[in-house]
């Protein structure tokens, strides 16, 4: 069958089972749709109407993306450096709503056993977890630590891009309306500090999983080079770019942290992307993450995203 008709029908089918699915995604934490004529951010944006209350922005996010034009809540997923592996999580644990769902579509494959996207059973994290480490974070929760450059004056995303707007006054009250600390440094810079779970529960379950950024927060997520020039760069952790403490700010330790990743990396399924693959999780039941490919094989992968209320 030809493209055009395999998308209309896949649509017609969509429509009528779209309420069996969204139940098959609560009990399962994910749908995987394989060769059904979708081909373009459109197409995308389009299905994931039919898994949401509507799509969710990305104001208060951390990673570098670009919006689609043409497709309404559609943009890129993660920028994170190519080279390096980005380990599961949950995606934005540290907002105090964080999506419902997350979508993901593959525009273009990258090479096979490069770039895949991981997932795993958040509730199957939380049983794994050493009894010690799961009562910290659930008693303490996470004290994340942001600093945001303003715009051209620095690394990582501006304060302005991260919360789409120019105006200090704006980002403080949108800081207060989600109970983040927010200080602008003298050099224009922008730092948030907020405190968040360790563990939450799903909003309709109400099955308690794993679900926090304290790996990927803390600096030992690094290469040992960059975590050096850091400590060279930086006063202090708290002007690190992002960091990690529990919530009742005392340092989470690299042994602990080395365990969460050992259990997170021998948690997750992985498979290899097939152009025109869309992936749809339910952020609380399914974590995900991001393996490393070479960006210079022609064609470069390219995986957009959908965050779904």
């Amino acid at each position: 069958r030809v493209h055009g008709q395999m998308k209309h029908e896949f649509f017609d089918w969509i429509n009528d089972q779209h309420l069996r699915l969204s139940l098959l995604l609560r009990q399962h934490g994910a749908l995987l749709f394989r060769n059904v004529g979708i081909t373009s951010a459109q197409d995308f944006s389009r299905l994931c109407q039919y898994f949401s209350d509507g799509k969710r922005d990305y104001v208060d996010g951390i990673s570098p993306r670009t919006a689609i034009e043409g497709a309404e809540g559609v943009f890129t997923s993660t920028e994170y450096p190519a080279r390096l592996d980005m380990a599961l999580h949950n995606e934005m644990s540290y907002n105090i709503t964080p999506p419902n769902k997350i979508a993901f579509f593959c525009e273009t494959a990258p090479q096979p056993g490069t770039g895949q996207t991981p997932i795993a059973s958040s509730a199957e994290i939380l049983e794994k977890m050493n009894p010690d480490i799961r009562k910290k974070f659930t008693e303490k929760g996470v004290c994340y630590i942001v600093n945001s450059p303003s715009r051209g004056c620095g690394p990582g995303v501006c304060w302005q891009s991260m919360y789409g707007t120019e105006s200090r006054s704006e980002v403080e009250s949108l800081c207060r309306s989600i109970n983040v600390k927010c200080e602008f440094q003298s050099d224009g810079s922008l730092r948030t500090i907020r405190v968040a779970p360790g563990t939450r529960k799903h909003p309709i379950t109400q099955q308690e999983v794993w679900f926090n950024h304290a790996h990927l927060f803390h600096p030992t997520d690094l290469p040992k080079e960059t975590q050096e020039a850091l400590k060279q760069l930086y006063p202090s952790t708290e002007s690190y770019p992002k960091y990690a403490l529990f919530g009742d700010k005392s340092e989470i330790n690299e042994e602990d942290l080395n365990s969460i990743r050992s259990v997170l990396k021998n948690s997750q399924i992985v498979f290899d992307w097939k152009r025109g693959d869309v992936l749809i999780l339910d952020n609380y039941v399914m974590c995900h993450g991001r393996n490393a490919f070479d960006p210079a094989t022609k064609p470069s992968r390219k995986i957009l995203a959908s965050l779904l209320k």
